[in-house]
C-alpha cells in the first residue's frame, strides 16, 4: 500500500489522504484501486505564511513578547524571510556590520483549545520562539537574548530545522482565542554573510502515542492483500472522539516472521 496527501479535493479545507493498492497490481481483487480516506487539517501557520518583522537594529527590550506590544508600524512579509541565501521570499536588512538580533510576530486565532501542537522552525543562526510569552524553543542563544548579543554558535546548514512538541510532556501554551508567537533570530557574529526564517504550526485536538502498536485488532478488513502483506481496516472509534478509525496493519507478516513491522498496526485517528 501506497498513503499520499492529494490536497483538498471536496472544498471542505482539509487535506484528503489516499491509500493505493500499488503492489498488487499482478494479485488480489483489490488491484490498483484508490482509496480516499479522510482528511487531515492544513497549518494553523503554514510555511510562506506573512510575518511582521523589525529588522532595523532597534532593541526591544521585553516589550515585544506581550501580547498588547504595538507592531503596526513593523513591515510584514512572507517567508523565508531574510538574505544572502537566493531562497528568500522577503529580503531583509543585510548591513556591514551585520544586526545582531531580528523580531518576528505573528498573531493568530484558533477556534478551539487544542491538546498538543508541533512546531517547525527554519533558521540561521540562533533562534528563540515565544508561545503567548512562553518560551517555548531556543538553539544557540548561550549567550542571552539581549538584542546586542550574538548568537552562541553558527546553525549546522544555511536553513537548520528544529521541531518541537507542544502539550505533550507539558500544559500547551496556545489558547481558544487570540495567541501572539514571537520568534528571535540571531546572528552568529558581525560577519555572518546570511539570515534565515520560516514558521509551520500544526495543531491537534488529540493526542495518540505513536510508539506503541495496536493490540487485538479482531476486526474484519474492509481492503486487503494477503500476498502483499498490508491491510486496511475501518475500525470503532477507539479513540473516544466519536468518529471511526482506521488502521494500517502488516497482518499478513506475522506468518513466518517476514518483516521487520511484523504484527504491528498503526492507527490513524477519523475525521
Amino acid at each position: 500500500w501506497a498513503v499520499a496527501i492529494l490536497g483538498d479535493l471536496n472544498g471542505d479545507g482539509w487535506a484528503e489522504v489516499a491509500a493505493h493498492a500499488r503492489d498488487s497490481d499482478d494479485w488480489g481483487k483489490n488491484s490498483g484501486q484508490l482509496y480516499n480516506i479522510w482528511g487531515i487539517a492544513p497549518p494553523v501557520i503554514p510555511l510562506g505564511d506573512v510575518w511582521k518583522y523589525d529588522d532595523q537594529g532597534s532593541d526591544h527590550g521585553e516589550a515585544w513578547l506581550e501580547s498588547d506590544f504595538d507592531d503596526s508600524q513593523w513591515a510584514e512579509g512572507p517567508g523565508q524571510l531574510g538574505y544572502g541565501d537566493n531562497d528568500e521570499k522577503t529580503q531583509l536588512l543585510d548591513e556591514n556590520p551585520n544586526i545582531p538580533t531580528v523580531y518576528f510576530r505573528k498573531t493568530i486565532e484558533l477556534k478551539t483549545q487544542p491538546q498538543w501542537a508541533v512546531l517547525r522552525v527554519i533558521y540561521d543562526d540562533g533562534a528563540a520562539v515565544w508561545v503567548n510569552g512562553k518560551l517555548v524553543m531556543s538553539q544557540y542563544m548561550e549567550n542571552g537574548f539581549a538584542f546586542d548579543q550574538w548568537s552562541s554558535s553558527q546553525s549546522q546548514t544555511d536553513n537548520q530545522v528544529s521541531v518541537i512538541e507542544l502539550g505533550t510532556d507539558s500544559e500547551i501554551p496556545l489558547v481558544k482565542g487570540s495567541n501572539t508567537i514571537c520568534v528571535m533570530v540571531k546572528q552568529s557574529d558581525e560577519t555572518s554573510s546570511d539570515l534565515s526564517f520560516d514558521f509551520q504550526l500544526e495543531t491537534y485536538l488529540d493526542k495518540l502515542n505513536e510508539e506503541s502498536p495496536v493490540q487485538g485488532l479482531d476486526v474484519k478488513m474492509t481492503a486487503s492483500d494477503s500476498r502483499v502483506g498490508r491491510s486496511v481496516a475501518v475500525i470503532n472509534d477507539v479513540t473516544g472522539d466519536g468518529k471511526p478509525d482506521l488502521v494500517v496493519g502488516a497482518s499478513y507478516a506475522t506468518i513466518g516472521g517476514m518483516g521487520r513491522h511484523a504484527g504491528s498496526g498503526f492507527l490513524y485517528r477519523g475525521n
